[in-house]
């Protein structure tokens, strides 16, 4: 059997009914783009553990087609992960003496200090969002409670309740192919089970989308100045210009949520809490993530306390 059949058997019959359709287009554009070039002619069974090793070098090396650089660690580890399930599942099969992948060990990924706004930047982008709250209330949403792009741009009146003050995240936006190979906008259920979550709305944040309700004609929170829904790359290139409104350096959408995390620990906040608010899997993604953070506060902490003694 060749591998490229395998490989379309095993997406489509093994591993398609049990994971989410963004998460199909996913694996299918890895494989076409990456996996399927290397292995597509080769003979399943003839596939060795040094060829899948060549193979995660390569894509260290230069796997990306856009600009022949290497792929991140994270990438590199997610195709040897596909690579893995594949085999594994042809193993159990019969179909080959032994899964390639069994020995390969994953790339080391360095956790990375997530950038964040200084409390001066924060100020500015706070002072832009105030001039136009329909415009710019998403953005403060996110620099308060933390949700993702896609949980924010999902948001309807019914996960808010303002009357109790909490918001429910409970799903997402994501784009992927549709049959004709056209990216379309879906709404399905958050990243993982955990992305689920209630999240109380502070004081001034609750007073701003009451606010921002009556302006409302659609269900949907954020929207459009003709109060269509608004698409992830149009609200990070308005968040773009506001950042430049603001006069602060430009970084991503991602970093407001970032920055509520950061400042969360800043004002003492534990961590399974900023987990839960975070909607991680468990503390330990969180204190990976954070770690840096929490330990500048101990050490503030401890110098405040060094200076009373």
């Amino acid at each position: 059997m060749k591998f490229i059949d395998w490989q379309k058997k095993w997406l489509e019959i093994y591993e398609r009914p049990r994971i989410k359709h963004h998460t199909y287009v996913i694996y299918n554009e890895l494989f076409d783009r990456h996996i399927n070039p290397f292995f597509c002619n080769a003979k399943l069974e003839k596939i060795k553990s040094d060829d899948v090793q060549c193979f995660l070098h390569q894509k260290m090396q230069n796997g990306n087609v856009k600009n022949n650089t290497g792929l991140s660690p994270s990438t590199v580890n997610l195709l040897r992960a596909l690579l893995n399930s594949m085999f594994e599942c042809a193993f159990q099969n019969g179909f080959i003496n032994q899964n390639p992948c069994k020995k390969i060990k994953r790339v080391v990924e360095e956790e990375k200090p997530a950038k964040v706004f200084s409390r001066d930047e924060q100020k500015r982008i706070e002072e832009v969002c105030m001039t136009n709250i329909p415009k710019y209330i998403g953005v403060l949403i996110v620099l308060y409670t933390g949700v993702r792009l896609g949980e924010l741009l999902a948001l309807t009146w019914e996960d808010v309740d303002l009357k109790n003050g909490i918001i429910s995240i409970n799903k997402t936006v994501y784009y992927a192919k549709d049959e004709n190979g056209r990216y379309q906008r879906y709404v399905g259920t958050p990243k993982s089970k955990s992305s689920k979550r209630i999240i109380p709305i502070a004081k001034n944040l609750k007073k701003l989308l009451k606010e921002h309700k009556k302006s409302a004609k659609a269900n949907s929170v954020i929207f459009t100045r003709n109060q269509s829904t608004c698409s992830v790359r149009g609200y990070q290139q308005m968040f773009a210009y506001l950042q430049k409104k603001a006069n602060i350096r430009q970084k991503n959408f991602h970093t407001l949520r970032h920055t509520f995390a950061t400042r969360a620990i800043e004002c003492g906040v534990d961590i399974k809490t900023l987990s839960e608010l975070m909607g991680h899997k468990n503390a330990t993604m969180t204190l990976n993530r954070y770690g840096h953070s929490l330990f500048e506060t101990k050490q503030k902490a401890v110098d405040l306390i060094a200076k009373k003694l």
